[in-house]
Formats: structure tokens, C-alpha cells, sequence
């Protein structure tokens, strides 16, 4: 019996170090560049608006995915919160880019354009990506965590 329990624990030590990131850098608060939006992020919290919002949603249920290889972002929005005042874009495919035609973006964001949605600003720290839609003039900021599979940073 004590063989197995051994056995049982160094199973579980080498799936817990087997999914770790091993690059040996420190990813918080750091300038990130466009290619870092790239992957899939679930919306976990929407802020901001006229009426002062400050919405939790439930981790999945909302999923966007950028890919940069052809700029497009997949949005699948299975939101099941119906008095939600806001949660995102509807499902979809739609294409974006880092060119902004009306918004400038303050220090530590990147642009975001998102073709015949919205334009707006975001930064990632510790895979959280927070898309400010100007929130100072009633916009929202959608607040994202990253979706880590196992042998992803």
C-alpha cells in the first residue's frame, strides 16, 4: 500500500510540473506586442457604462478567440445572464487589426480595431486582457482571462 501511494504521487508531481510554464520569464506588468492577444480568452467581468456596471460572468461562457495569422477573432457568446446590461459582441467571426482610424491609446495599451464593432484600447498583464471601450465617456472595459491548456504559457 505505501508503494502505491508513492506511486500515486510522483504520477501527480510529474502532470502538475508537466503542465507549468518552463520559459523562466516573468510575464507581469511588462509591455506585451499585438501578437500576445493571440488565443482564447474567456470574459469574466464587463464595467463601466452610463449605469455604472460591474457585471461577473461565469468563466467559458463567453469566449473570444484571436488568431493572428489571418486577424480573425472568433466569439462565442453563450451568456445565459438575460439582465446582463452588457456582454460583449454576439457569436461570431469578425476580423480585426491594430489601426485606428478615431481612438488614440494611452500609455501601456495597444490599439484594437475590431471591423464593424468597436475601436478601442487594451493591455494584458498576468493573462488578464482588459479591452477599455472608453469606459470615461460611458464605454466599457470587458475584463478577459486567458484560457490555459495544458503546455501553454
Amino acid at each position: 500500500m505505501k508503494k502505491f501511494k508513492i506511486l500515486v504521487y510522483i504520477f501527480f508531481l510529474i502532470i502538475v510540473n508537466g503542465c507549468q510554464s518552463d520559459d523562466g520569464q516573468n510575464n507581469s506588468k511588462k509591455d506585451v506586442a499585438n501578437s500576445e492577444i493571440n488565443g482564447m480568452w474567456t470574459l469574466v467581468n464587463v464595467s463601466g457604462g452610463f449605469a455604472g456596471a460591474n457585471q461577473n460572468f461565469t468563466a467559458g461562457s463567453i469566449r473570444w478567440d484571436f488568431d493572428e495569422s489571418n486577424n480573425t477573432l472568433k466569439i462565442v457568446n453563450d451568456n445565459q445572464i438575460t439582465d446582463a446590461i452588457y456582454d460583449g459582441l454576439p457569436t461570431g467571426t469578425y476580423t480585426y487589426s491594430s489601426i485606428l482610424s478615431t481612438t488614440s491609446c494611452g500609455e501601456g495599451f495597444n490599439p484594437l480595431a475590431i471591423t464593424n464593432a468597436f475601436e478601442s484600447c487594451y493591455t494584458i498583464t498576468d493573462n488578464i486582457l482588459t479591452i477599455d471601450n472608453n469606459q470615461i465617456a460611458d464605454g466599457f472595459a470587458l475584463k478577459f482571462e486567458r484560457i490555459m491548456f495544458c503546455g501553454t504559457n
